[in-house]
């Protein structure tokens, strides 16, 4: 079952989540402009990229087609402490759209492509994020952490780098003993380009 409140190993390992991040004007205008804009359907869930384009063959990222609209550029410059790199220079940012029963298999966001600091906007539907330490030993326990609608999640240090997260694909969650049933999710996921380094 997934926990409202992060544990406080995950909270010391970076891991944070604020609630009503955006208002529910906010929301609707978000969900306005992301349903206005083309979707690339490469692939299994339907996915659109600002400012830098993570491509998932080669690892890295590339120049988008179209910059970050004014819509999320507002709400990435809002102040988190935890976050280094904020402002739209280096942010890459990808929409990911999950209907029901869609997940994402459990990752580590490429090492490569990306320096410190993730964060993710729940838009449209709350979820169960699976987090897990990464390698995992033996006694290493899987954590479910419930991500409210208009909910912000970071990852940070150990988060970012040292944990799995992942969704499972199903149709709902059990949320503090309660089925909560999924609905259209759009998550706005924003981290900082890595910069070359020059030789």
């Amino acid at each position: 079952a997934a926990v409202r409140e992060v544990p406080e190993e995950l909270i010391a390992a970076g891991f944070s989540i604020r609630n009503d991040f955006v208002t529910r004007d906010e929301e609707a205008l978000l969900l306005r402009e992301i349903d206005s804009r083309p979707w690339d359907k490469t692939l299994s869930r339907r996915t659109q990229h600002y400012g830098w384009r993570f491509d998932y063959r080669t690892k890295s990222c590339v120049p988008a087609e179209a910059p970050i609209p004014a819509a999320f550029g507002a709400v990435l410059k809002r102040p988190l402490p935890e976050i280094p790199w904020q402002g739209l220079g280096r942010a890459q940012c990808t929409v990911n759209e999950y209907e029901p029963g869609q997940g994402i298999a459990p990752h580590v966001d490429t090492h490569g492509a990306f320096d410190d600091g993730i964060v993710a906007l729940s838009l449209g539907s709350g979820t169960a994020l699976r987090v897990k330490p990464f390698p995992a030993g033996p006694n290493d326990a899987t954590h479910c952490l419930w991500l409210e609608r208009r909910s912000l999640v970071t990852y940070v240090g150990a988060a970012r780098y040292a944990f799995t997260h992942g969704i499972v694909s199903r149709k709902g969650d059990l949320v503090d003993g309660i089925w909560r049933r999924r609905e259209r999710r759009t998550a706005s996921h924003a981290a900082p380009r890595r910069r070359r380094r020059r030789l």
